[in-house]
């Protein structure tokens, strides 16, 4: 994805924020048109600004390495009928562009060059803009990793949930994943989720805030049908 196209999608996306946003005005707007005779205008207008307001559902993942967020993200794509929009999928493109090795410490530099060019709720600015333009009504974005994504999650009437999970165990799931990003040992896991935790970097990852302050926070520690059970109780606060 070129820079111009990165610009242009964040660009598109501040007239359905401000519909969202706004919505309260916009009816207004829209039933006086319907008064001055603009039915036709009307009608297309209202279904807009009504998908947005009664359909929209937008969820924020967030969470450490190997706690479950992809258990959670697939349960509510398969059972929930949610669209999975992928920060990862976004920052390995970049990667993948820059003629780069897809590991894991290039994950994080690479998102941090995004951050730092773009703004620091890049990731779901441009994943809030792909959903606009699917017409989906129910997203998922997976995952959510500095304040100011889930700032912009919020502004957009999101909710976030954070999924974590014992270290040990966890480090035995990104394991028996092998992807390129998890080929690490125990040592550089638990180093690299430090760092992850509080980059330094001023558009580097702050884990630890985002998910301190989490709409709802599950301890995954148990089975798949008791997640299953703890993101039900999520979706029904």
């Amino acid at each position: 994805m070129h820079n111009g196209e990165l610009r242009r999608l964040l660009s598109c996306h501040k007239l359905s924020t401000y519909l969202f946003n706004n919505s309260v005005v916009c009816l207004s707007l829209f039933v006086q048109e319907f008064f001055l005779g603009k039915r036709k205008e009307f009608r297309h207008k209202f279904k807009i600004i009504a998908t947005l307001i009664f359909s929209f559902m937008l969820i924020g993942i967030t969470g450490t390495d190997g706690a479950g967020k992809g258990a959670a993200v697939k349960y509510l794509v398969d059972k929930k009928g949610f669209t999975h929009y992928s920060s990862r999928a976004i920052i390995t493109e970049e990667i993948i562009k820059k003629n780069r090795p897809v590991s894991r410490e290039n994950m994080r530099l690479t998102a941090n060059e995004l951050r730092k060019e773009f703004g620091n709720d890049v990731l779901v600015q441009l994943s809030l803009k792909k959903a606009q333009e699917d017409g989906v009504s129910n997203v998922v974005i997976e995952s959510i990793r500095t304040v100011a994504e889930m700032d912009s999650l919020h502004k957009n009437n999101g909710s976030l949930l954070a999924i974590d999970a014992n270290q040990n165990a966890r480090f035995r799931r990104i394991s028996g994943r092998k992807s390129e990003s998890d080929n690490v040992t125990f040592a550089e896991f638990i180093a690299q989720e430090k760092l992850e935790m509080d980059d330094p970097d001023p558009n580097g990852m702050q884990k630890a805030k985002v998910i301190q302050m989490a709409d709802y926070i599950i301890m995954n520690d148990g089975s798949l049908a008791q997640l299953a059970d703890e993101i039900e109780k999520f979706l029904a606060t």
